[in-house]
């Protein structure tokens, strides 16, 4: 038993939409075979058998020019195409407009009503347009006959490649013989027009390679001419002539950077010798182990003889200058030797750049030249008869069997059509009837104030005797039928309505079931049948309520019934007698059970008695409840001041 929470999300219910379905399969089933039978109809009646026919070849070149990858290069960037799939030229070609319709002729497509529109009868739509405005039926130009002709042929004439590299061509035609003629002859048209293509490209080849030869041998020409002019001009060896200036340069570096220590020496003596004194032979060591230049005999020479001869007491403050004046000059011819031998390099190596630029514009003008010769050479007119070469693998033969309409595809789309179809009839059903499948589903539509409780128990409490009803209750063992009775113990219900939101009849053994169940030893229950669901098994007894009879079902247990000629309940609680006089006649029970006929007739009796009873227990079907009847019980719990609780079965 649970309670059950309100609910306003919007997901949808799987479980319930598939329970819907299984609810319906029997719709569904029919709706699948009737789609079944008319996909029959249309593949084994009406649908026109077409056969397909296959030929299978190659177009390859093998003896034609075939150009190395520098001078495809060339050839690229000049624009031309010398190279591709044959496959694709294939393809392009069998597309084509013009093949198609200078094919249309020879291959009998103007006299082909599968192809030639005008060669068939306006269909019935056609006919009917025309009559509702009036006109009368155009015979259709040339123009659109070829339209209609080239449309109609790429539809039914398809190439594709095969899994080696051949060409696989299809033809799709209600006529096998003319599939397979149709098939072979395009073929030996598509040989005819590539050979066709071929012939011009090889000429279009030859033009190129002549207008480039001569490009390229005027080049040629003109880099010799111009690396013979520079040598002419120039009249050095110019690499040459560059090493040798770039070591005389790096000689006269050196000598400039010994004159420079050797004047640094001097400034050292001319210092030693600005106070006066003489140079002594300790100072002039110490000075040589700083600086070894003024220990090397040129040195020495700058300073006289003197030095020469280590007499250096002797050298004088006059002969240092002699020597820094003589230094000086050597100095400022080194450095206008080095400026003019730098700008004499700079010009060697301008020189030496020029000429292996010009070098390189040689070979490359060469090189080009060679290629573009060998090239001519090979790309003789002849080759062009035989570049394109086509092997055909399979010829088309006249297929045995159609290959449209699949027949099996057919059939089993139009059963999986039916029963998607089925399905959304059943789902708007479902949602047009407002009827639930599942207990989540019915749950969910209910208010809080109403307890679910499973009810598959009362599959086994069926009959109308009481007396077949009363065994069965008492034989019953079921832990969801023991757990609801002791919840309305807990409640203390002692006037409890029983009713079926759906049908009638739903509620004898949920009755017996109670009085069996419920009442303490001594205590005497009132049956209250307003529907008739419950027989007695005695003639029975007239009661102080108009209309109602009493049968006794046991020692402590009765029954009070509509009397069988009157057989509407809503007469019998119509009458304000009989609502007045209903306390006083079930007062000496202890325990009354009132048998009520199902909302969906209204929930007018139930408000009849609310005032009576304390406890509220609906009888729901899985796949007959609908949401009107839940909505009313969902008002009926909120509204009375009693415990409500809703019993769920399977359909």
């Amino acid at each position: 038993m649970n309670e059950i929470q309100n609910t306003d999300d919007d997901e949808i219910d799987l479980v319930e939409l598939f329970a819907a379905l299984a609810a319906q399969k029997l719709l569904i089933a029919a709706i699948a075979l009737v789609a079944v039978l008319l996909s029959g109809v249309y593949a084994f009646r009406i649908a026109e058998p077409e056969y397909t026919a296959e030929t299978v070849f190659s177009v390859a070149r093998e003896s034609g020019p075939s150009l190395p990858s520098s001078a495809q290069g060339l050839a690229a960037l000049a624009g031309l195409n010398v190279g591709g799939g044959e496959n694709t030229l294939v393809f392009e070609r069998l597309e084509g407009r013009d093949f198609i319709l200078a094919s249309a002729e020879p291959l009998g497509l103007y006299q082909d009503p599968v192809f030639n529109p005008a060669l068939t009868p306006p269909g019935l739509k056609s006919r009917i347009i025309a009559g509702i405005l009036g006109n009368e039926l155009e015979t259709p130009t040339a123009a659109k006959i070829d339209e209609a002709l080239v449309s109609r042929f790429r539809e039914r004439v398809v190439a594709s490649e095969t899994e080696n590299g051949a060409t696989e061509l299809t033809v799709t035609h209600p006529d096998a013989e003319r599939a397979a003629l149709i098939a072979n002859m395009t073929a030996e048209r598509l040989f005819e027009a590539i050979e066709a293509d071929e012939l011009a490209r090889a000429r279009r080849q030859l033009d190129y390679f002549s207008d480039q030869l001569l490009e390229v041998q005027s080049d040629l020409d003109a880099a010799l001419a111009a690396a013979q002019d520079f040598a002419v001009r120039s009249n050095i060896a110019s690499e040459e002539e560059l090493a040798r200036k770039s070591s005389q340069l790096v000689n006269l570096r050196e000598n400039r950077s010994t004159v420079r220590a050797q004047l640094a020496a001097l400034d050292e003596f001319s210092a030693m010798l600005a106070g006066g004194d003489a140079l002594s032979e300790m100072q002039v060591r110490r000075l040589q182990e700083r600086l070894p230049v003024a220990e090397s005999a040129e040195f020495l020479r700058t300073l006289g003889d003197d030095a020469i001869r280590g007499d250096w007491p002797r050298v004088s403050a006059e002969d240092v200058e002699v020597a820094r004046s003589a230094l000086s000059e050597r100095l400022q011819r080194i450095e206008r030797s080095i400026g003019a031998l730098r700008k004499e390099a700079e010009q060697a190596a301008e020189e030496a750049a020029e000429s292996t630029r010009l070098e390189r514009d040689v070979k490359i003008e060469e090189t080009t030249y060679e290629l573009v010769l060998e090239q001519f050479r090979r790309a003789d007119f002849a080759s062009g008869f035989e570049d394109a070469t086509g092997e055909v693998y399979s010829r088309a033969a006249p297929p045995l069997a159609p290959s449209e309409p699949r027949k099996a595809l057919i059939l089993a789309l139009g059963m999986v059509l039916g029963l998607v179809s089925g399905s959304g009839i059943a789902l708007v059903r479902m949602s047009m009837s407002g009827r639930l499948y599942t207990g989540r589903a019915l749950r969910d539509s209910l208010s809080r104030e109403v307890s679910v409780v499973g009810g598959q128990f009362l599959a086994r409490l069926k009959g109308r005797g009481w007396a077949q009803l009363a065994r069965r209750a008492a034989q019953l063992d079921d832990v969801e039928a023991s757990e609801f009775c002791f919840s309305l113990q807990q409640q203390e219900a002692r006037r409890i309505i029983v009713t079926a939101l759906d049908g009638p009849r739903q509620g004898g053994g949920l009755a017996a079931l109670l009085a069996d169940r419920l009442p303490a030893p001594g205590e005497r229950t009132l049956i209250f049948d307003t529907e008739g669901v419950i027989r007695g098994d005695d003639a029975g007894t007239a009661t102080d309520l108009e209309g109602i009879r009493r049968y006794g079902l046991a020692a402590d247990c009765d029954l009070y019934r509509i009397d069988a000629g009157d057989r509407d309940p809503g007469r019998v609680f119509l009458d304000p007698g009989f609502r007045a006089a209903l306390p006083a006649a079930v007062a000496d029970y202890d325990r009354v059970i009132f048998l009520l006929p199902p909302l969906r007739r209204g929930k007018f009796f139930v408000e009849a008695l609310a005032d009576h009873a304390d406890a509220l227990v609906a009888v729901a079907r899985l796949g007959v409840a609908r949401r009107p009847e839940l909505d009313k019980l969902s008002l009926l719990a909120r509204e009375a001041s009693m415990h409500t609780y809703l019993v769920t079965q399977r359909r």
